[in-house]
Parts: C-alpha cells; structure tokens; sequence
C-alpha cells in the first residue's frame, strides 16, 4: 500500500486517499483473472491487464514530462533574444501565445484589484467611493453577472460591494505564484460558454469602473469648462456594448 510518507506533496486534500484508491482498484483487476475457466484465458487475461497498464503508464508519464519540461523552457526562456527573429516570425509566435496575452492581463488587473482592495471598506470607500449604486447595478446586469450573493436593486451601495468583495475573493488561489498557462487552463474548464466565463465578466465590469472613474476625474478638473452640472452626469449609466 501507498506510505504516506512517500509522497508529502500528494499529502493533501485526500490526494494519499486517491492513490491508495489506485492500488486497490488495480489489485481487484488483476484479482478477476482467478475468475476465468481455463488457464489460456487467465494468461489472455492477464497479458491484456499488462498491456494496459503499460499503455496508462507511458501516456501519463509523457504528459508529466512534457509538463516538467515546459515549466523548465519558461523558466530559461530569455525574451531578448527575440529581437533577433524575422519580423513574420514574431507575428506568428504572437498569434500562438495570443490566449495568453490576452488573459495576463485581465488575470493582472484582478491580481491587483485584490490585492490593493482586501476588504469591503476599501472596495465601497476606495475602489467604488465615487461610482453611484446605479451604475453598479447596471453593470452587473450588461456584463452578464449572477453572483451567488443575492443583492437587489432596493439594497443599499454597501451590499453591492460586500458582494463584490465576495466574488473578487473567488480567485484566492495564491495568484502572484501562480503562471498565466494554469490560471487560463482553470478559466476553460469554467462551466460556461466563452463569454459567459466569471474572468471575462468581471474583467469587463472592472474595466467600465476604471474608465468611469478616471473620466469623471477629468470632468471635476474642468467642470467651470462644462455645460453640463457633474452631478447629474456622474448619475447618467454607462452604456455596455
């Protein structure tokens, strides 16, 4: 049987449990050969069982590999270098790792939301102390959003952020220690469509807020330039596209 002394890292969340599940699971296998009629069938038996465990083992052993030897490839891999490549090169290595680029940055930007707001009173009077109840609600609602929190339109502003906090807090995953490449591969197996993804969702709620937020800076500068009284338009909804 399995030591749990063998394995420390596999020593959590029951992982010791799953692989001991492996070896029981293999030993009733090769236990039912005992129950064939003839000694030329529990050899045929047998010589298949091998076979696949030597088929399991070599497809999970290359993949352990090829993953060992990409985590080591980046680790060594010098950016400077491509300076040197052919231009068309260059697009197409771009067009290669374009999912990555992609969502780096909208990791990034929940990366530091969390970590710059790490609670609900920084979330209400930091990140959202100049965006009205409203916008927020409409936000929620042009981006697609169903938070498991339930807030409704008559909840006060308070609410609306403590949920927020409670969604943003979903990716507490160790995420400065964690490569884009696992961070997009736990964003695929997300249940729903592509865009439909929680990600895609609160990347694009995020960014509406910052976008209101440095524009209505810009208003407060020159408000005597404008027509229009800041108080009312700070109210006016974003529109989502």
């Amino acid at each position: 049987m399995t030591s749990v002394g063998d394995y420390p890292l596999i020593d959590t969340q029951n992982k010791v449990y799953k692989l001991k599940q492996i070896e029981t699971l293999l030993r009733e296998l090769q236990t039912e050969a005992n129950n064939t009629k003839s000694d030329e069938a529990e050899v045929a038996y047998l010589e298949q069982f091998e076979n696949f465990i030597a088929n399991t083992y070599y497809k999970n052993i290359t993949e352990i590999r090829k993953r060992t030897n990409l985590i080591e490839r980046t680790k060594n891999f010098d950016i400077s270098k491509v300076q040197y490549l052919p231009p068309d090169m260059v697009y197409e290595i771009s067009t290669y790792l374009q999912p990555e680029i992609k969502y780096a940055t909208r990791f990034t930007m929940i990366r530091s939301i969390q970590q710059r707001y790490t609670g609900l009173w920084e979330v209400e009077y930091n990140l959202m102390g100049n965006v009205p109840k409203k916008i927020l609600m409409d936000l929620v609602e042009k981006c697609n959003i169903y938070p498991t929190m339930s807030v409704r339109s008559k909840d006060q502003k308070e609410k609306w952020c403590r949920m927020i906090v409670e969604e943003i807090g979903k990716w507490n995953y160790e995420k400065s220690l964690t490569r884009t490449d696992k961070l997009l591969a736990l964003h695929n197996e997300e249940w729903s469509s592509t865009t439909e993804k929680r990600i895609d969702k609160w990347y694009k709620f995020f960014l509406y807020i910052i976008v209101y937020k440095k524009y209505r800076v810009e208003l407060a500068t020159s408000i005597h330039n404008k027509t229009e009284k800041l108080n009312i338009l700070k109210n006016k909804k974003i529109v989502v596209k």
